[in-house]
């Protein structure tokens, strides 16, 4: 003979979560709105893409999210903190916080860039052409097996160039150097790090 089932009662605590639940018709509703302005109003590249670098799967752009804050009247408040680093470098903190049109906190997300990071804090020397023509085994071997290819023509930090006259010649990239001025890059880094 089976037992009876038990009932267990629902505590305070999630009786009240449960009523500031979304219901699911709403949900839904939202999840619809949001597949429509994809579909009809986004475009790829632009609101929303893959970041280089990041793998393949497209994610939400600067512009794609202002739709979205746009389509649901969501309001949003930002705190930049800048961090000055050593040699002139410098750190931005971004912390973003979205608000519904009632004035309720959402949710908030951080972020931060810094012109430490590679890209930024080195630039390449000059390429220097070493004179030695490209082999036709390496044009052979691009496409199919661009290791291979780029073994023969010295390994990472050679390239394929054209000289003055016009001949493909292997070149040799400059060595990384410190950039002199991180100034530079100071905007590029707080403008990509509110994106």
């Amino acid at each position: 003979m089976n037992a009876p089932a038990q009932i267990i009662p629902i505590s305070p605590t999630a009786s009240s979560l449960t009523h500031h639940a979304v219901n699911i018709s709403e949900l839904k509703a939202q999840v619809n709105l949001i597949q429509y302005v994809m579909r009809d109003v986004m475009k790829s590249g632009e609101h929303y893409g893959t970041i280089p670098g990041c793998g393949d799967k497209a994610v939400l752009l600067k512009p794609g999210a202002e739709k979205l804050m746009l389509t649901f009247r969501l309001a949003n408040d930002v705190d930049v903190e800048t961090i000055d680093l050593h040699l002139g470098h410098r750190e931005y903190r971004i912390k973003v916080t979205l608000y519904s049109p009632a004035g309720q906190r959402l949710g908030t997300g951080v972020g931060s860039c810094s012109t430490m990071e590679s890209k930024y804090r080195f630039r390449v020397g000059p390429v220097e052409l070493t004179n030695k023509p490209v082999p036709r085994e390496y044009w052979d071997l691009r496409k199919e097996n661009p290791a291979l290819a780029q073994e023969i023509i010295g390994g990472r930090g050679f390239s394929a160039k054209k000289d003055d006259s016009g001949n493909w010649k292997i070149a040799r990239q400059g060595e990384k150097v410190e950039h002199d001025n991180p100034a530079d890059f100071y905007n590029v880094r707080l403008a990509k790090s509110c994106n």
